[in-house]
C-alpha cells in the first residue's frame, strides 16, 4: 500500500507544478493575489510582475477594503486629479474659510457701529434727531451703522421688517438691533446682555441690561448687513 500512496502523492505534486491554475488558486486563497490569465503571464515574461490584489490585501473583518489604494481614493490624488473624498474635503475647507472671512468682515463693521454708539452716551434724547448732538432711538442706531458704512432704514418698524437677518435672543452679537414695545423702541446690543439706546425725553443715551423692564418688553432682534454665507458641501 505504501508504493501506490507515494505514487499518488508524486502525481498530485506534479499536477500542482505543471498546472499553474491549481497552485495559484491555493496561493491566492492565502495571500490575496489574483491568479494570472494567459495574457497576464505573457506580460510577466516581458518583465511585468504578477498583479497584486486590488487593495493590497483581503478585506477586513467588516468587509471594507483597507489597503493603500482605498486610502488613496479617500485622501489622495490620481494622475494629477483630485479623487472624490479628497475633493469633498477640499471644497468643505474652502467654504469654511470663506465663511470665516465674511463673518470677520461683518464683525469689523459691527464693532465700529458699537464703538460709535457707546461714544454717544450722555447726549440728550430728541425725537426725530439723528445726531450728532442728540438722537432718538432709531436715529442713534441708524447713525451708528452709517458710520460703519452700512445704510439701514430710519424708523423702528422699517428697521425690523427691512433687515433680512432675524436673530434669536440666545445668539445675539454686538451690533445687533434689539427691539421692544411692539417695535416702537430700538437699541443696539453691545455684549454681556447689555444694550445702548436713547431711552426717552429727559433721559440721556445710556447702556442698560437686557433684563427686568426691557427683558419683559423685548420683541426680537435683527442683524444689519449680515452676509449670505456659503453652504458647507456634504457630497
Amino acid at each position: 500500500m505504501s508504493i501506490p500512496l507515494k505514487a499518488a502523492c508524486s502525481a498530485a505534486t506534479l499536477a500542482l507544478v505543471l498546472v499553474p491554475g491549481i497552485g495559484e488558486a491555493r496561493v491566492a486563497a492565502h495571500t490575496g493575489a489574483v491568479p494570472q490569465r494567459p495574457d497576464e503571464a505573457a506580460e510577466g515574461q516581458a518583465g511585468t510582475a504578477a498583479m497584486p490584489h486590488r487593495f493590497g490585501r483581503p478585506e477586513g473583518k467588516q468587509g471594507a477594503p483597507n489597503g493603500p489604494a482605498f486610502r488613496q481614493v479617500l485622501y489622495g490624488r490620481a494622475n494629477g486629479a483630485l479623487l472624490p473624498g479628497y475633493a469633498l474635503a477640499a471644497r468643505q475647507r474652502l467654504a469654511l474659510q470663506r465663511r470665516m472671512r465674511l463673518i470677520a468682515q461683518w464683525q469689523g463693521r459691527a464693532d465700529r457701529a458699537v464703538r460709535y454708539a457707546l461714544r454717544q452716551q450722555g447726549k440728550p434724547y430728541q425725537w426725530g434727531a439723528t445726531g450728532p448732538f442728540s438722537y432718538d432711538c432709531s436715529g442713534l442706531v441708524q447713525r451708528a451703522w452709517r458710520r460703519a458704512g452700512v445704510a439701514i432704514p430710519r424708523v423702528t418698524y422699517d428697521q425690523y421688517r427691512g433687515i433680512r437677518k432675524k436673530v434669536p435672543r440666545r445668539r445675539l452679537r454686538p451690533g445687533d438691533l434689539v427691539l421692544f414695545d411692539g417695535l416702537r423702541h430700538v437699541g443696539m446690543y453691545v455684549g454681556r446682555n447689555h444694550f445702548v439706546h436713547a431711552p426717552r425725553a429727559g433721559r440721556p443715551i445710556m447702556t442698560q441690561p437686557l433684563r427686568g423692564y426691557y427683558g419683559r418688553r423685548y420683541v426680537g432682534a435683527v442683524r444689519p448687513a449680515w452676509p449670505r454665507l456659503p453652504r458647507i458641501p456634504t457630497y
